[in-house]
């Protein structure tokens, strides 16, 4: 199980977080304590790129680029990551994984 803020997330793709997370953006962004940044460009890998570019080592965020959505942070020592919310098989794996390791990203600062 995995703790973001105050929220528990296990439920591998159904269920409270699924539902959690198809709300609107403008829901989640006006929450407490939420922080949101905006970038613009051609794509959405642009965008995505942009944003995740702003990431601070220690901080985690939510990261909404045109329909996907995923829980990032960037540890410490600067490597970034995404949380694999679905169930774990064969070719998944669950938890904290690393953009580079697993979709062969590199996204420095």
């Amino acid at each position: 199980m995995h703790k973001i803020s105050k929220f528990r997330i296990l439920d591998f793709r159904g269920g409270d977080s699924q539902e959690f997370f198809s709300v609107s953006n403008d829901t989640i962004a006006n929450m407490n304590g939420m922080k949101v940044v905006h970038a613009q460009g051609k794509s959405t890998m642009t965008v995505g790129k942009r944003l995740i570019k702003q990431a601070e080592n220690g901080k985690e965020y939510l990261l909404s680029v045109g329909q996907h959505a995923a829980i990032i942070r960037r540890t410490n020592d600067g490597k970034l990551q995404y949380l694999e919310l679905q169930a774990p098989s064969d070719h998944i794996i669950g938890g904290r994984q690393e953009f580079e390791e697993h979709l062969g990203i590199n996204i420095k600062r």
